[in-house]
């Protein structure tokens, strides 16, 4: 009897494929950049040649028997075509009846990560392990996994066992840097991204790495001249960008806890001249606004960001502040029924409960 995974020829020459750039992404490394770049279009002929490859496949399969080899292949045309439920099934029939491989259950465990979550994609590996009990690959990929697990003990216990079978691959001791990063070991994590450093590793996570430790050890002044620094050399890369933004912003709330409100105004600036829509940074910026007595460059920062971004409850929560403690109450009553009124609408609990007590709605 036939699996049903094998539809017949007429439903799959039929059948819509839904183009995706996570499935894809999935069956490649996420340590590849090159992967976060891809387009999720495809126009309709991409779509029927891949059709045609598919039902090409399983007419082979039907007709002279699967392998792993062919199972591999039509998995891999689903995942191109963002059916990632099906890929899946065509993978493990690929384990079920010849084994499967190494790169096959790293393959499954990415595409689970994406449709599951990384609880699933360690199960995938820990399966994995227990038919390639000495893997490298495994074991590093489980390893991974396990720090997006917030696990780092079994983290860095993977992660050692394969730098001892290859101490000279860099992203191994760059993850193991990153497990330290989660227990907050700041010193064991910096040694390894220094070490790095000075053999000018390629890896950019390592040096995104570096200004992040320095951040999480307040080191804010020097981590956001270092991520400057980093973002002149890479001047495209939005990992970069995405760090120095954080790093302005933490700068900023410092800054501001510290009363120096011009500085943090100044920091906040900044990240917008890198980031300009940021929801966080214009909330902040029109907060330090009004606490330095900027009205009216604060209501316009929090005007142009609501109707930027009319979803963002926290803006109406703080507009609203503003305007109540400028006397401006209902002016404030309103955006804080606005803000209720969004929330109920977005079944936000906490925020609906946030907003009845600031309209005293008992």
């Amino acid at each position: 009897m036939k699996s049903s995974l094998f539809l017949p020829l007429c439903a799959i020459l039929g059948a819509s494929i839904s183009f995706s750039s996570s499935a894809q992404d999935a069956a490649v490394s996420p340590d590849s950049a090159a992967a976060q770049e891809r387009s999720s279009a495809a126009d309709p002929s991409d779509r029927e040649a891949l059709v045609a490859k598919i039902a090409a496949l399983l007419k082979d399969v039907e007709e002279n028997g699967a392998s792993l080899e062919k199972l591999d292949q039509i998995g891999d045309l689903y995942l191109q075509g963002g059916d990632a439920q099906r890929a899946i099934l065509v993978f493990e029939k690929a384990i079920q009846e010849f084994g499967g491989s190494e790169e096959l259950f790293v393959k499954v465990a990415r595409v689970m990560q994406i449709v599951g979550g990384p609880e699933h994609a360690v199960n995938a590996l820990a399966l994995g392990l227990e038919k390639f009990p000495d893997s490298e690959l495994l074991t590093y990929e489980i390893g991974k996994a396990y720090i997006g697990l917030d696990k780092p003990y079994a983290a860095i216990s993977n992660l050692k066992k394969v730098i001892q079978l290859s101490p000279e691959k860099e992203s191994y001791r760059y993850h193991l840097a990153d497990a330290y990063r989660l227990q907050k070991k700041w010193e064991e994590s910096s040694k390894i991204v220094e070490d790095l450093i000075a053999k000018d590793t390629e890896i950019l996570e390592v040096y995104l790495m570096k200004g992040d430790l320095m951040l999480s050890q307040g080191e804010h002044r020097d981590g956001v001249r270092f991520l400057e620094d980093l973002l002149e050399e890479h001047p495209d890369s939005q990992s970069v960008k995405k760090v120095l933004v954080h790093a302005y912003q933490l700068y900023a709330y410092a800054e501001s806890e510290s009363g120096r409100l011009s500085r943090a105004v100044r920091s906040i600036r900044s990240a917008l001249e890198v980031e300009p829509k940021n929801n966080e940074s214009l909330l902040a910026l029109a907060n330090f606004l009004n606490q330095l007595g900027e009205y009216e460059e604060a209501e316009t920062t929090f005007k142009s960001l609501l109707e930027e971004n009319p979803n963002y409850l926290d803006a109406y929560v703080f507009y609203g502040r503003m305007l109540e403690a400028l006397d401006r109450t209902q002016e404030a009553a309103a955006q804080y029924q606005k803000g209720l009124s969004l929330a109920r609408d977005l079944g936000v609990e906490g925020a609906i409960t946030a907003f009845r007590q600031l309209l005293r709605i008992k």
